[in-house]
């Protein structure tokens, strides 16, 4: 299948929908040093109040057809936190009102989104991998988040 083939494929199915109130106590979130002033709250950011829910499934079929992964990464000017805002924007593009976001641990920026077992997941812009969240893996360990 080609990319305009699938750019004009109906809406993407929602699987179940999740409030603010619900999706906020499912992102686990490091406090952070209160001394410290930041660019961007160091908590969650929910801009709606009801989210739909993707598959993992649908997810995966998207990222083959993205061809964000295959930028070039220059340091400084399009790196993790560019691959990370580039693909959000098609994600929320395509899956209108779904729970993707954006998400950053101390080191590294990513994605993220919650699916109809509302379970949270990360998305590594780089390489279209997909994995569940987990608070050992420091390199992907939320600080703050997006959504």
């Amino acid at each position: 299948m080609n990319f305009l083939k699938y750019l004009f494929k109906p809406k993407p199915k929602s699987f179940g929908n999740i409030s603010s109130i619900e999706l906020a106590k499912l992102i686990p979130i490091k406090r952070l040093d209160t001394n410290t002033i930041y660019l961007i709250h160091p908590l969650k950011h929910l801009t709606d109040y009801n989210y739909f829910l993707p598959n993992k499934k649908q997810v995966e079929e998207f990222l083959k057809y993205d061809l964000t992964n295959y930028k070039q990464y220059k340091k400084e000017s399009f790196d993790c936190d560019d691959f990370a805002l580039v693909l959000l924007g098609k994600l929320k593009n395509h899956f209108k009102g779904f729970a993707f976001g954006f998400g950053m641990s101390d080191s590294h920026a990513f994605n993220v989104f919650i699916d109809n077992e509302k379970q949270l997941w990360i998305i590594e812009p780089q390489n279209d991998k997909i994995f569940k969240y987990d608070k050992n893996n420091k390199k992907y360990k939320l600080n703050m988040v997006l959504i």
